[in-house]
């Protein structure tokens, strides 16, 4: 799901072959590091400049995120999440750990028949 960059990106799409014909136009994409998602749920806002972000996620979708896509950079976001203020330190580790979440991330070889 990740890609190398640590973004990430869904398509609807009837099989993983046709899902990534439609995701190659953001990136090469292998058939096993696609995965069925059934639950999703995402509400955007429009920020102050006009850019769209997330505002909320539905509960499965989270999990998925925090599962699923970017599980080490969760662990530590809870460990954060325990100390009682987030200091310099604190937000230093989340760095380290959003690093690290991408070198954990494999590089993609190009989609093939599926």
């Amino acid at each position: 799901m990740p890609l190398r960059n640590g973004e990430v990106s869904f398509v609807s799409a009837k099989s993983k072959k046709d899902a990534c014909l439609l995701l190659d136009e953001f990136a090469e994409v292998e058939p096993d590091d696609l995965h069925p998602v059934s639950d999703f749920m995402l509400s955007f806002k429009l920020t102050d400049n006009g850019a769209l972000e997330v505002s909320e996620m539905g509960e499965d979708t989270q999990e998925l995120f925090n599962q699923t896509i970017y599980p080490v950079l969760f662990q530590a976001r809870m460990k954060v999440d325990s100390a009682s203020e987030a200091t310099p330190q604190v937000k230093s580790r989340i760095i380290r750990e959003a690093v690290r979440e991408e070198t954990r991330i494999p590089r993609l070889e190009p989609c093939k028949s599926a």
